[in-house]
């Protein structure tokens, strides 16, 4: 009976000590994990405050095209377009 429980405890031990060992070793991935998660975080900021400068010269051109700028735009467009893709009339040979 004693060798029972003495296996026992070592089982239990040895269980105890790997439970610890795997939980040591997911820690410290976890850590290296968060580390470079901070990192992409600190990034993503900077690439952030870059987009807003974008977006602050994206929204001044927009307030450049107001509805007068449109609809010259609109009426100029057919007009070069038809000034560019004229249609060539063919001759046609008499064959008489």
């Amino acid at each position: 009976m004693d060798t029972v429980i003495l296996v026992c405890i070592v089982v239990v031990t040895a269980s105890v000590v790997v439970a610890t060992v795997y939980l040591v070793i997911t820690l410290i991935q976890l850590t290296k994990t968060i580390r470079k998660f901070e990192i992409l975080i600190d990034q993503l900021d900077s690439d952030i405050a870059g987009i807003r400068k974008i977006l602050g010269y994206v929204s001044g051109l927009g307030s450049l095209i107001s509805g007068s700028w449109v609809s010259i735009a609109v009426s100029l467009i057919p007009k070069i377009a038809g000034s560019l893709f004229k249609k060539k009339k063919c001759k046609e040979a008499d064959n008489e």
